[in-house]
């Protein structure tokens, strides 16, 4: 039955839509993490010192890029492999910002503790 397989086909694919965007929220989440995570327990914010020499390594930007690559990879183009869909570029940057407050939020916190506590 025609009518049945076009059905499920549709299911399948809102299913790979959902799946894109659950992993690629997950991914961008823990993503904005890792900044996180290089500024813990430090007295500088992300923002203030992401170009310093002596804070963040060309490496590290690197592997920045290589997450961000294998992203777009694994999203947009090996979808039928890892079973999700394509996202829209608009998706991208919806999601992008929604996640990046991961990051925004612990660094307005570094901020005003900085401006607001004297030690």
């Amino acid at each position: 039955n025609t009518e049945a397989g076009s059905k499920y086909g549709h299911v399948m694919l809102i299913n790979g839509i959902v799946d894109g965007y659950v992993y690629f929220i997950e991914s961008m989440m823990q993503f904005w993490n890792i900044f996180n995570a290089k500024n813990y327990r430090t007295e500088g914010s992300f923002f203030l010192t992401m170009f310093s020499k002596n804070s963040f390594s060309g490496a590290f930007y690197l592997i920045v890029l290589v997450i961000l690559g294998g992203q777009y990879l694994i999203v947009n183009c090996l979808g039928n492999f890892f079973d999700v869909a394509p996202l829209t570029a608009g998706d991208w940057w919806r999601i992008i910002a929604v996640t990046s407050l991961v990051l925004v939020v612990p660094e307005i916190k570094r901020i005003i503790k900085t401006i607001f506590v004297k030690k």
